[in-house]
């Protein structure tokens, strides 16, 4: 039990913001930014993202490409994790109807990153949880 003593007393915050940088399109040359603010994904989101991911697979995951199913998995990491992004962004139903793939894969490595930036404050860092381990 000595391993959870690092543990902060209360969550980090949970709807951190980010920004896209100007970004071009891979496809059409478009370039992108802007301001985004999500939630870190609790349980309910987690089934949410998941039954969204299953709905726009159709019940063909076994089928579908791995580009695909990489799309669907994003856009629905987005469609439930942003609380607000720029118009143009929400009106893709976000990032579904965009033409360059990059932008949706920024966007969803943005919210990752924030996630992961949330679990290392949640749970330190994993050089902190060692030292500490072994102190």
């Amino acid at each position: 039990m000595s391993s959870l003593k690092h543990l902060p007393k209360s969550l980090p915050k949970v709807n951190p913001n980010f920004e896209l940088e100007p970004t071009k399109g891979d496809l059409t040359g478009h370039e992108y930014k802007g301001d985004f603010e999500c939630k870190i994904s609790n349980l309910r989101i987690q089934g949410q993202i998941d039954k969204y991911f299953k709905f726009l697979n159709g019940g063909m995951d076994a089928t579908l490409d791995n580009h695909i199913l990489k799309l669907h998995k994003m856009a629905a990491y987005c469609k439930f994790t942003l609380v607000q992004c720029p118009e143009w962004f929400e009106e893709s139903d976000y990032g579904l109807d965009l033409y360059d793939f990059n932008i949706l894969e920024a966007v969803y490595d943005k919210i990752i990153e924030k996630e992961e930036e949330w679990l290392s404050g949640v749970w330190g860092k994993k050089e902190e949880s060692e030292e500490k381990d072994n102190g």
